[in-house]
């Protein structure tokens, strides 16, 4: 009888993300989707939450997209929630949210200076489209959050071929480099790196 209690209801948590997402992708869809299903079909709270919102914004004919229901949730009293559910369900929203955003794109950009009988490259993105990212930034900040992973290259000002600058200045600089860090027990943990005797 106890192992009965204990179980979980079949569900997936995929397919609830997806019928949220199409929902935000396509506004036309959300009839058809209230007319299969309701808010207790969905397992996850949070899912069951946002699919609350998209259907009272539906009923008062609010615009549905990714912002608006974000905005909806945060108006609903998310800030009520203890921290901790609070930040899964926006962390939960962000990534719905991000996974039905328009891409990312950017030109990888090498440029090529002469100066002075000296030759530099610089490397960097040219930005054409923030897409997910955008959203990706405002979530983040709202949870004063830093992104994961590497530095981003740095935005480059767009350039033409052949273009002359005038009045540059330029400075030589000189930097020392450090040897990195001691493998601590720390270090070896963050890494996952494991004494093997």
């Amino acid at each position: 009888m106890d192992e009965l209690l204990l179980r979980q209801m079949p569900h997936s948590t995929e397919a609830e993300q997806a019928v949220l997402g199409s929902m935000l992708i396509d506004a036309a869809c959300v009839k058809d989707v209230m007319d299969q299903l309701q808010p207790d079909d969905f397992y996850l709270r949070q899912n069951r939450e946002i699919f609350e919102t998209i259907y009272t914004m539906f009923v008062y004919s609010r615009p549905i997209d990714g912002l608006t229901v974000a905005g909806e949730l945060e108006k609903a009293g998310l800030s009520e929630l203890p921290v901790g559910e609070r930040n899964i369900l926006l962390l939960v929203c962000r990534e719905l949210l991000c996974a039905v955003a328009e891409p990312y794109v950017y030109e990888a950009v090498t440029a090529t200076f002469t100066c002075g009988g000296q030759t530099f490259t610089a490397k960097g993105r040219r930005i054409l489209s923030e897409g997910w990212r955008e959203i990706d930034h405002i979530f983040r900040a709202s949870l004063k959050e830093q992104p994961e992973g590497e530095a981003e290259p740095a935005a480059l000002p767009d350039f033409t071929e052949g273009q002359l600058f005038d009045q540059v200045e330029a400075a030589v600089t000189e930097h020392f480099t450090a040897p990195p860090k001691a493998y601590t027990e720390d270090i070896c943990c963050e890494r996952g790196i494991r004494n093997h005797p």
